[in-house]
C-alpha cells in the first residue's frame, strides 16, 4: 500500500503459522495459512457479542507475540482483553451443545440465569470473567436445571464451564 495507512496495516498480524485479525465487532480472528491455498479459521474472540455491523465498535488492535502465548486484543468499547490459546478456548463449539440439549439463557442476562439439559445431568457450574479468573463456583446434584442470581456482578463477557466439559459465553448487562 502506498499514501495513507491502510486498515489492514493496523489489523492484521502474523506470528507462525497463523494470521490474527481485529475486525471490529466481529472481534478477534484468527486463521491458519499454514497451508496457503487452504487457509481456515482457526479461532475466534468476539469482544462485541451484540452483532456483526459494519461500524467501528469492537476490537481494534490485537498483540498475539508474548512468549506467555497470551494474546492481547484492545476493543473500543470494552477496553483490553487478555487471552489465552490454552484454557478457556478462543472459540466454542456450539455443535456440542446440540447434542446435549444444553441451554444457557437469557443471553443477555440481567438478573438471573439458568443452565437446562436434556441427556445430561448437571453437577458442576464454574463462571469465568474473560481474563480467565473463576467469579464464580458451585457443585452439587442440580439433575437437569440450574438457575442462580447474576446481580452481583458487572455487566460483560463471562464463560460458564458446565461439568467441566461443556463452555458457553454469555453477557451480563
Amino acid at each position: 500500500f502506498t499514501g495513507s495507512s491502510s486498515a489492514i496495516d493496523h489489523n492484521l498480524y502474523i506470528k507462525d503459522d497463523l494470521v490474527y485479525e481485529a475486525n471490529y465487532t466481529s472481534g478477534l480472528r484468527v486463521y491458519d495459512i499454514s497451508d496457503i491455498n487452504n487457509i481456515s479459521e482457526a479461532g475466534y474472540f468476539d469482544t462485541h457479542p451484540e452483532n456483526n455491523n459494519t461500524t467501528f465498535y469492537g476490537a481494534w488492535s490485537v498483540y498475539p507475540y508474548f512468549e506467555s502465548g497470551n494474546i492481547i486484543v484492545s476493543d473500543i468499547d470494552r477496553g483490553l482483553f487478555i487471552l489465552r490459546k490454552s484454557g478457556l478456548p478462543l472459540s466454542i463449539d456450539e455443535s456440542v451443545f446440540d447434542d446435549q440439549k444444553i441451554a444457557v439463557y437469557p443471553n443477555p442476562a440481567h438478573e438471573r440465569i439458568t443452565v437446562t439439559t436434556k441427556n445430561i445431568d448437571i453437577n458442576q457450574i464454574e463462571m469465568f470473567n474473560v481474563l480467565g479468573q473463576k467469579v464464580f463456583s458451585s457443585e452439587g446434584d442440580f439433575e437437569n436445571e440450574y438457575t442462580f442470581n447474576v446481580e452481583q456482578f458487572h455487566n460483560g463477557m463471562y464463560f460458564f464451564k458446565i461439568n467441566n466439559t461443556y463452555t458457553q459465553k454469555i453477557l451480563i448487562k
